[in-house]
């Protein structure tokens, strides 16, 4: 073809292949480069051939190749290796070849929403069309292009910016204590779920504040990617709640960080003053109320151990006379988890003395140890469904672990 007449049809159609390179990228940066090569192999071309009888169709024809050989060569030429994923570009950034930042890369990959992984992963790695990934998903096609150009913008932004990490990134709370009021499930105690360090960590950072899942990974220095199935597992078992906006919270109840040594000495006194009451009026009426009860009569008690008997029944008339009535109800609060547990959670933690200089004339310790008891536990039997039980733990039984 003369020069002449091929000058005439690259101004005829530049618009359009201009156009038509605008629809296949996601940057006016892209689209320029792209229609360039386009214009550039269609002058060449056109330069070579004898005749073209159908101009319109004969350009399309090698746009449509230049693409192929754009998406198939110089894409894929900029790809990053995400374990075992290859994850291309579509503008120049350069986002580095070091190990350390391919790291980082795979890292911001991991801060993508999953509805925008999914997407990336599609279309990158299995080689998807638009138009495929649409019908999958039910987005219109261009729903999942403003998502690709999104999920680059995105990577492009976390690449580049200093990540924050939120305090429990930096000092993660540890747990030196669990306990929990109701039944616990087949697998035990809230200890089964908690006392894995990342899994309590998420607990603790939506406790005062409700977070989004991003705004929890941040907060622990981790990725949205790495906590999406234990925030579901947490969710399921009931140690989240889900609230709005996508947000969660949690009723495990955690103990303050600090202590008042002098609060917790006048709560020991006033334990002392309350003891010294109970032992005086009201265990003799408990022991009379026993007094007339006969062994193999009235009740069973295993060995005979009459005295053994009664000191049980003292612990559990006090326990029940100085509880607490609670009129609110409280059955949101409980946890019930997937293994049949329900209860009310709550977890101990390490706390600092905020007076450590207060004086005191006895051991702190030594007497929580006296007035502790583990509370009520109720039992029942599978072998003898008639039997049911109750015990209270306290420093006069053998029972480890409570």
């Amino acid at each position: 073809m003369e020069k002449e007449k091929a000058d005439k049809l690259i101004v005829k159609f530049s618009s359009k292949v201009y156009g038509f390179a605008v629809k296949k990228s996601y940057s006016y940066d892209e689209a320029e480069e792209l229609s360039g090569e386009m214009l550039k192999e269609l002058y060449l071309s056109m330069l070579h051939a004898e005749d073209i009888v159908n101009p319109e169709g004969y350009v399309w024809r090698i746009c449509q190749h230049v693409y192929a050989k754009y998406v198939n060569h110089k894409k894929l030429q900029k790809g990053l290796s995400l374990d075992g994923i290859e994850l291309a570009y579509f503008d120049q950034h350069d986002f580095g070849e070091s190990e350390e930042e391919i790291k980082k890369l795979r890292k911001e990959i991991g801060f993508l929403t999953s509805s925008r992984r999914e997407i990336v992963y599609s279309f990158y790695y299995e080689g998807k069309s638009i138009v495929q990934i649409s019908k999958e998903l039910g987005l219109p096609a261009g729903t999942v292009k403003w998502h690709l150009n999104k999920a680059r913008n995105d990577l492009k932004e976390g690449f580049t910016m200093k990540r924050k990490i939120g305090s429990l990134g930096l000092s993660p709370v540890k747990a030196v204590g669990f306990s929990h009021s109701g039944c616990p499930g087949n697998k035990g105690g809230p200890e089964y779920y908690l006392n894995d360090k990342i899994n309590l960590n998420i607990v603790y950072s939506v406790y005062e504040n409700p977070k989004t899942m991003e705004e929890i990974a941040e907060d622990l220095g981790m990725t949205p990617v790495f906590l999406e199935d234990r925030i579901s597992m947490l969710l399921a078992n009931g140690f989240l709640v889900e609230t709005k906006g996508k947000r969660y919270t949690t009723y495990v109840k955690f103990t303050p960080k600090e202590f008042s040594l002098e609060a917790g000495v006048n709560g020991v006194r006033m334990q002392q003053k309350v003891a010294k009451i109970l032992a005086e009026n009201y265990v003799p009426q408990v022991r009379a109320a026993l007094a007339g009860l006969e062994i193999g009569k009235d009740i069973y008690i295993p060995g005979g151990n009459r005295e053994l008997f009664e000191a049980a029944a003292i612990f559990y008339a006090i326990y029940s006379k100085c509880s607490v009535h609670i009129d609110k109800d409280i059955s949101k609060h409980r946890i019930k988890t997937l293994d049949g547990a329900d209860y009310l959670v709550t977890v101990e933690l390490p706390c600092e003395l905020v007076d450590p200089d207060y004086k005191c004339e006895f051991d702190i310790p030594e007497l929580e140890t006296k007035y502790k008891v583990c509370g009520v536990m109720t039992r029942d039997s599978q072998k003898y469904p008639c039997l049911y039980s109750w015990s209270i733990d306290s420093r006069f039984d053998s029972r480890k672990g409570a």
